[in-house]
């Protein structure tokens, strides 16, 4: 949700309100789904070309925001699943 609208924020947030507090039904503790889930929409929105921060920096830099999402993403992909091992 982070990559298509833009806000990580916004995604982790509407998670948190209505799946984390099922977390115990999927095998997970409250605190640790929540972190993920806020994380995982920090790295979301690092890897979406609609977030305010990649249009600005990709205009300073002259290029297109889709440019740096090539550039980003693959480790923000990574890291996701990383995350989701060591807290899982």
């Amino acid at each position: 949700m982070a990559v298509l609208t833009g806000s990580g924020d916004a995604a982790a947030y509407a998670f948190n309100e209505t799946v984390t507090p099922h977390a115990a039904d999927i095998g997970y503790a409250i605190p640790d789904l929540g972190m993920l889930a806020a994380i995982a929409g920090s790295l979301g929105r690092t890897m979406s070309p609609v977030a305010g921060v990649t249009i600005v920096c990709a205009g300073i830099a002259g290029i297109s925001p889709i440019e740096v999402v090539k550039r980003t993403a693959p480790a923000m992909i990574v890291a996701v699943f990383v995350l989701a091992l060591i807290m899982g």
